[in-house]
């Protein structure tokens, strides 16, 4: 009826073999653990210094990079590598890098990006009841009264497995902020709820309700 939720496909050529799409922003081949494997090594042990609260970083002309620490510790090297997160690059891009400043444009990038609630819930089936070709759904609810509000992104792994009845529900903004720290079968039930809404509405007939989360 007109009552029942909307809902919209996007089907992606080029979603890849291995499960995510192509493009710089893939995931690391064999996981992030393959990065930290090189730098597991005997020789390695001796670069490695923790504990060292970086608090100056100066770079000119040369190529060279000079990071200073609180201890006084002083290390040069051809490049510095910062992971900071947005936030707290933010907050001390000035003191990090005031006898060096940035360049104005790259500032304003820095100030510019902003940072939010995210989270992925997967869930695994008995069974498929959704359209099993587009990698990603949209889900619209009729109504923003769950915890989840009116929209619901799902990221179809049987497009990419063909044989895993998995959805990755993606939860941002009000809605991964509701999920913070709350139970996994609370979280599980709202997600399973919202999509059979949406995908079923008021139609008790259909065959998909027998199919359970597992």
């Amino acid at each position: 009826g007109e009552d029942r939720d909307t809902m919209t496909v996007w089907d992606d050529s080029a979603y890849s073999e291995e499960g995510d799409f192509y493009g710089a922003h893939c995931t690391v081949d064999g996981g992030l653990q393959s990065l930290l494997g090189p730098l597991d090594q005997e020789d390695n042990n001796s670069n490695i210094m923790l504990q060292q609260e970086v608090v100056r970083i100066l770079h000119g002309d040369s190529s060279a990079v000079r990071v200073e620490t609180k201890t006084g510790l002083a290390v040069e090297a051809d490049a510095c590598v910062v992971t900071v997160s947005v936030g707290c690059l933010q907050q001390n891009h000035e003191t990090w890098f005031q006898q060096s400043p940035l360049e104005h444009d790259r500032v304003t990038a820095i100030q510019t990006l902003t940072m939010g609630s995210y989270k992925k819930v997967l869930l695994t089936f008995d069974g498929i009841f959704w359209p099993v070709k587009p990698a990603l759904i949209g889900l619209v609810a009729s109504t923003s009264n769950g915890p989840l509000g009116r929209y619901l992104v799902l990221d179809n792994l049987w497009a990419a497995t063909e044989g895993v009845a998995c959805l990755e529900a993606i939860l941002v903004s009000d809605a991964a902020t509701w999920a913070h720290h709350r139970p996994d079968k609370e979280i599980r039930d709202a997600v399973v709820g919202f999509i059979h809404d949406a995908l079923l509405g008021n139609n008790n007939n259909n065959t998909s309700h027998n199919y359970q989360c597992t």
